[in-house]
């Protein structure tokens, strides 16, 4: 996939929330797995809203 620059990159991680959240712009810093020996910060790539029933309404980050 292309970050918002254009430069090729890959997802390794993903965050879903709920619409009323809004997407996460891209190019945030989001905090993954706080307070555990896998904590670490991402940087979100993308954001797609998806409505697809019977799952609900949300928003998918791919992250680095």
């Amino acid at each position: 996939m292309r970050d918002r620059t254009g430069a090729e990159t890959t997802s390794t991680a993903r965050l879903f929330t709920r619409p009323e959240h809004g997407p996460v712009p891209p190019g945030s810093l989001v905090l993954l797995d706080e307070g555990t020996a896998l904590e670490r910060w991402a940087t979100v790539i993308s954001a797609a809203h998806q409505y697809t029933p019977p799952a609900p309404e949300h928003y998918d980050h791919a992250l680095t």
